[in-house]
């Protein structure tokens, strides 16, 4: 049997209905039930508002840790991307400076090896600027011995060279031998032009010697004619030895 109600107990009220008369008609049991009817709903309309109430609260805190947990989430992504963008940055930057280290110690090391190259070069400048030097003062002593003794002529000191003790050696041996063969020559010439010349004696020497034309209005006193001039005024006359200058002429 279905529990009372108020609405198939009692019969709708009318306007003119007299509410002490029908509360008076109900007995005091269903009264009873009804009243406690009305704290079950009553109750039940609580525990539905609490229920609801809870729900929103369990759904606002959800809602709070989803926002927070997305919030972290973004945050951390964001650190990451940041990372990653800074991890990327500081390899470009690195790789760059590598770069521009690399080709600065190029540089450099092109910069050393010519400096190098040029240091060595005027060491080596240097050392044949010596050398010269020491062959030259080599080559006055030899000039200076040859002066004091007279091996060489004084014309042909300047065919006294070489680019070494030896080469200039050979060429003082040179030159000592042609000065004994211009000696030679200087005397047999002499000795035959005394006897082709009138009034010349073989036995007892010259009683006058001729003169050789030294140049236009000019003449050369060969009665007591000089090496030197010899060698430069009279023998390129004679056309003798080719008629070179040189040490080999």
């Amino acid at each position: 049997m279905s529990e009372p109600t108020i609405e198939n107990v009692v019969p709708a009220p009318t306007p003119t209905a007299n509410v002490s008369a029908v509360a008076a008609s109900i007995s005091p049991e269903i009264l009873s039930q009804l009243e406690r009817a009305q704290r079950e709903r009553d109750e039940a309309a609580a525990r539905a508002a609490d229920l609801q109430k809870h729900f929103e609260e369990q759904a606002a805190q959800l809602k709070a840790l989803s926002d927070a947990a997305a919030a972290r989430e973004k945050a951390e992504a964001d650190a990451l991307a940041a990372q990653q963008t800074a991890a990327e940055k500081a390899a470009e930057e690195e790789l760059s400076a590598k770069e521009l280290l690399a080709k600065r110690d190029a540089q450099w090391a092109e910069e050393k090896a010519e400096l190098q190259r040029q240091t060595e070069q005027r060491f080596h400048l240097l050392q044949l600027e010596n050398q010269a030097v020491q062959l030259q003062a080599y080559v006055q002593s030899k000039i200076a011995e040859s002066a004091a003794d007279k091996s060489i002529h004084p014309s042909l000191y300047d065919y006294i060279t070489g680019s070494s003790k030896e080469e200039i050696d050979a060429s003082i041996s040179l030159a000592k031998a042609k000065t004994a063969a211009l000696f030679d020559e200087f005397k047999q010439t002499t000795q035959q032009r005394r006897q082709s010349l009138p009034g010349i004696s073989t036995a007892t020497g010259p009683t006058s010697m001729g003169s050789v034309t030294e140049g236009v209005g000019q003449e050369i006193n060969k009665e007591n004619l000089s090496f030197e001039d010899y060698i430069t005024k009279v023998r390129p006359t004679l056309k003798i030895g080719g008629g070179g200058t040189g040490i080999f002429g």
